[in-house]
């Protein structure tokens, strides 16, 4: 009862969004503004998806069903197809994306790569929908105690930067109060 009443609240905006997507899309004056809405109506359709697979997960979570997979795998080639789905919506919203890979490039890991995946993609998502400019910073390297654990940092604007650096990201049509 309680994953429909979630499903149903999480589901309404972003269902709603892709039916106005696609009602926009029937009336479309020309092909370049079709184009645009069935971009639009499938980043919409991805993006329900992708909160239909964290409700299920939450879910499993929450009934204690998810076991997680014990497999190697190559952080860099994860970071890379993670970082490169991303690009876009940076470029979108005019964020700059500094990745810093402080691992052995060719040293592999074990452990569930895709959970671990998932969760460094809903965090990325969140930080790129919340920073309306600046940068986004993510780090890898290794535990220096332990070498099989990895440390994951990700900042965003405003988030661990020197007072200069924040003077900096101040857009020019802003005015400082004297």
């Amino acid at each position: 009862q309680r994953l429909l009443t979630n499903l149903r609240q999480e589901l309404h905006v972003p269902m709603l969004a892709l039916q106005q997507h696609v009602l926009s899309l029937a009336q479309a004056p020309d092909d370049e503004s079709r184009e645009n809405l069935l971009r639009k109506a499938m980043e919409e359709t991805s993006q329900t998806l992708a909160l239909l697979d964290n409700i299920a997960l939450h879910d499993r979570l929450d009934n204690e069903s998810w076991q997680p997979e014990k497999a190697p795998f190559s952080p860099l080639a994860m970071m890379d197809a993670l970082l490169l789905a991303h690009l876009p919506r940076l470029a979108e919203k005019g964020l700059q994306l500094f990745h810093h890979y402080r691992l052995e490039p060719q040293r592999l890991y074990v452990g569930d790569s895709a959970m671990l995946q998932k969760v460094l993609m809903l965090l990325l998502d969140y930080s790129i929908t919340n920073t309306d400019y600046g940068k986004i910073t993510l780090t890898l390297e290794a535990d220096t105690q332990q070498a099989d654990k990895l440390h994951i940092k990700l900042s965003d604007t405003g988030t661990r930067m020197s007072a200069a650096e924040l003077d900096n990201l101040r857009p020019p049509w802003l005015t400082v109060p004297s």
